[in-house]
């Protein structure tokens, strides 16, 4: 009876809200509720489903080129799309429109400039890019997609898999990429990529994964803002050095062959604290973003806040949830807490 129960709660809990959006009642509140507020967006990567590089990429990160041309559809519809050179305007006491939305990527894969600027052209869309700057002209991704590429298209048991990466106890069931990437994050470099390499190699050559800098400056001529994201991607809370970390990926911001914002960051890995703040801005990082799931509010941005962003995490908005993307985005998006609201 309990499942029967449950059934019935979540048909009744999908018919409100489909009820709700499609009379527009979400749309109202969204236009009252956010209108003074900064909505900021995050994407990874952009892969088309028959490119070779899809079936390892970690789908808590990758949209395909479907969903994100209706994510773009439907921020098109609720809200004003604008710039990082907007909101760096506001900070100094510029308006912004009401509903602003800045659509935003981390980290550098190459599918950004194949995949998502020429459907973010076709909306006329511009946005930022947070790049780990050591990986420019990379020919491999970070550790982290490397061991979920490795996994996803793995031959091995799951098991097998465990004890060659050197993890103990029993290899977990759900989410065990995850797991297996929970178990070497902190481990020294030499160890972790020891470990790492104690996994075969799947078969077939992948397309390049990361942007080189011909790409970047194609990125900045179609309407994206280059910006930081560290240097290696390690969580600056992990680092010995971040003040380190964190001029490394200035300084190479600043040489880049075009005007690149490098005074604006977003943290790798969302980690943070108060000091790693203060030293961000020491450096010479004025704007920065945070991975906190929150809207900032227009009139606050002259302080200088750091600025949270609500990820698109297809995994979680896919129609497979039990509605379709515009729905789950709405439910998603409009509700974000705002920052300072108790």
């Amino acid at each position: 009876m309990r499942v029967i129960w449950d059934k019935e709660d979540r048909f009744m809990k999908k018919a409100l809200k489909s009820f709700i959006y499609r009379s527009g009642l979400h749309r109202l509140h969204h236009r009252a509720r956010n209108r003074r507020a900064l909505t900021v967006v995050s994407f990874h990567r952009v892969l088309d489903p028959a490119d070779a590089r899809h079936a390892g990429a970690n789908p808590n990160y990758t949209v395909t080129t479907e969903e994100f041309e209706r994510c773009l559809a439907f921020f098109a519809e609720h809200y004003a799309v604008v710039s990082l050179d907007d909101v760096r305007q506001a900070l100094a006491g510029a308006a912004l429109p009401d509903n602003p939305l800045l659509i935003s990527f981390d980290d550098g894969w190459r599918d950004n400039v194949e995949y998502a600027l020429p459907i973010l052209r076709k909306f006329g869309f511009p946005a930022v890019l947070f790049i780990a700057t050591s990986f420019v002209n990379s020919p491999s991704g970070f550790w982290q997609e490397e061991l979920y590429d490795r996994i996803a298209r793995s031959p091995l048991r799951h098991d097998d898999i465990w004890l060659r990466l050197g993890l103990s106890g029993e290899a977990p069931g759900v989410d065990f990429a995850a797991a297996c990437i929970a178990g070497l994050t902190g481990l020294a470099v030499e160890i972790r990529n020891g470990a790492i390499e104690r996994l075969p190699l799947p078969d077939g050559e992948l397309p390049p994964r990361m942007l080189t800098a011909a790409d970047l400056a194609c990125l900045h001529e179609g309407g994206f803002a280059i910006a930081g994201h560290g240097h290696t991607h390690e969580p600056l809370t992990l680092c010995d050095d971040a003040k380190k970390e964190l001029e490394q990926s200035r300084v190479t911001l600043t040489g880049l062959p075009f005007a690149a914002a490098a005074d604006a960051m977003s943290f790798p890995h969302g980690r943070y604290t108060m000091e790693l703040m203060r030293c961000a801005r020491i450096v010479g990082f004025d704007l920065l973003f945070s991975s906190d799931s929150r809207l900032t509010p227009v009139d606050m941005l002259k302080a200088r806040p750091i600025m949270g962003r609500a990820e698109i995490n297809m995994e979680m908005l896919r129609e497979e949830a039990g509605y379709p993307i515009e729905e789950s985005l709405a439910f998603w998006l409009f509700t974000q807490p705002i920052l300072g609201d108790k």
